[in-house]
């Protein structure tokens, strides 16, 4: 299996706040990490559609490995985010935030 090329900064940035925060994704998201592809596919807007295999290669390669409470979280995602949504939100690191 080939690495993405591509995520979309939105669903890049819904991915980090479930990953990291526990946010409810919309049901996109939801339906993929759950399994559920066929309605995930139903309901990805033009964006996830056109990068869909990449999005369920980074979540099963990448995402779902890394537990929030690595202290590697942030950069991991940092990584990631450049090296696959370089339009994403940049993560920022605020050690003192107990939520960080």
């Amino acid at each position: 299996m080939g690495l993405p090329k591509h995520v979309p900064p939105h669903t890049f940035d819904a991915l980090y706040r479930f990953y990291k925060f526990g946010h409810q994704p919309g049901d996109f998201l939801g339906d993929l990490i759950a399994g559920n592809i066929y309605f995930a596919a139903c309901r990805a807007d033009a964006q996830n559609h056109q990068y869909f295999a990449d999005i369920i290669i980074f979540i099963n390669q990448y995402a779902s490995q890394v537990s929030k409470d690595n202290d590697m979280f942030n950069f991991k995602w940092e990584t990631w985010r450049s090296r696959f949504s370089p339009d994403a939100t940049e993560i920022s690191f605020h050690y003192e935030d107990p939520d960080d």
